[in-house]
């Protein structure tokens, strides 16, 4: 099994699915003191403005919009395909239920949890690759150092060109790294052994 978990869902690992999963890539993710990062942290703000959020959707379906630094135009370095940006914008401009959801994610996003759950990471014994941005604004590599450091079976790859969004960026680099890193992997996980 193979999970790959961008951004900040690798903080959230209990127990029970530590026996189940076999090994895990991060990219560039909200981590330690970043979650959210300090650029994103006046949407939380604005979350508790009623109409805020349906405003914001609707200033995404702009081109210009999009390639704020305070939208997407930091996360990725280069510009994404229209279509796999309205995959991420549209459903906040036309879904009720959406906006209503991630207010109470931003509301509720605090550095706490990935504080907390970063003291749990050297109880991760399972391979981890972590393919890292080196020129990311919001998730410098002291993140990836942290996690290299804190997670016992973790080798880190720095991705050179890109930003946050690793995927979008370098969608073949990072495929390259996973499919290496499964093979890599496969051995250890039969054998009960580490991987570095």
């Amino acid at each position: 099994m193979l999970i790959s978990v961008p951004r900040d869902s690798h903080s959230f690992f209990p127990t029970f699915l530590r026996r189940l999963i076999w090994r895990v890539v991060l990219t560039n993710c909200d981590s330690y003191d970043a979650f959210p990062p300090l650029f994103f942290r006046p949407l939380q703000w604005g979350a508790q403005v009623p109409g805020f959020l349906f405003l914001i959707g609707q200033l995404l379906q702009l081109r210009w919009f999009q390639r704020l630094p305070i939208a997407y135009g930091w996360l990725a370095k280069y510009p994404m395909a229209p279509e796999t940006l309205a995959s991420y914008v549209d459903p906040i401009a036309r879904n009720t239920a959406i906006r209503r959801d991630l207010g109470n994610v931003l509301k509720g996003t605090s550095a706490r949890y990935t504080l907390q759950a970063a003291r749990k990471f050297p109880l991760f014994d399972k391979p981890v690759l972590l393919a890292w941005a080196r020129q990311d604004r919001f998730f410098p590599l002291r993140y990836a150092h942290a996690h290299h450091k804190a997670l016992p079976n973790a080798r880190l790859a720095l991705i050179e060109d890109c930003s946050t969004f690793v995927p979008e960026d370098q969608p073949e680099r990072l495929a390259t790294l996973i499919e290496e890193f499964v093979a890599q992997t496969d051995h250890v996980l039969l054998s009960g052994g580490a991987w570095q």
